[in-house]
């Protein structure tokens, strides 16, 4: 069984399913018996985005500030911003299950078109590039499967050096090849 992070405050309203569909994926694998769900720790998740992040980002998505606030595509709430402090609180917690167990999973969304200084395509902050923050000594690989490339992460790849990313697509969503992430 795998360990799988999940909070209820994941699940905010959306207008797209993107977050709200969070609840059901994670009641669906736990009733199934795939997943032992694990609450990720409360943290400063805000300090850490702010190093990863522009901190005027962070600062105005946390505040609610227009526009940088809307950036990812939903219009800000209390709920969503919430949820993605704590996906993002989930993505570094799985990301230390998997190192002490060899696999986990963050039952998440909403990372790979985030860039350095504001979010897109339903992404608000990069907790791929963030897992790569917070653990430097280690090569970090992103498979990339979605419909458009991660060009948020292929962004993160020129900033960092232990983020590698190879990513597979169908649409083109403005990312390019670099020397660290591959299309």
């Amino acid at each position: 069984m795998i360990e799988a992070c999940f909070s209820e405050q994941y699940a905010a309203n959306t207008r797209t399913p993107s977050m709200r569909k969070l609840q059901l994926v994670a009641q669906a694998v736990s009733s199934q018996g795939f997943v032992r769900l694990v609450e990720p720790s409360t943290m400063d998740i805000a300090t850490r985005l702010r190093r990863l992040h522009d901190p005027r980002y962070v600062d105005a998505f946390i505040a609610g500030n227009q526009p940088l606030a809307n950036s990812q595509g939903w219009q800000w709430t209390p709920s969503i911003r919430d949820g993605v402090l704590a996906i993002n609180a989930g993505q570094l917690c799985a990301a230390e299950l998997a190192l002490e167990h060899g696999i986990a999973a963050n039952i998440a969304q909403g990372f790979h078109h985030a860039g350095h200084a504001r979010g897109c395509g339903y992404c608000t902050f990069n907790g791929l590039a963030l897992v790569a923050q917070e653990n430097p000594g280690r090569r970090i690989f992103v498979l990339d499967c979605d419909e458009h490339e991660g060009n948020g992460t292929c962004e993160f790849t020129k900033r960092m050096d232990n983020l590698r990313q190879a990513t597979i697509f169908g649409s083109n969503f403005g990312g390019e090849d670099t020397p660290r992430s591959v299309q």
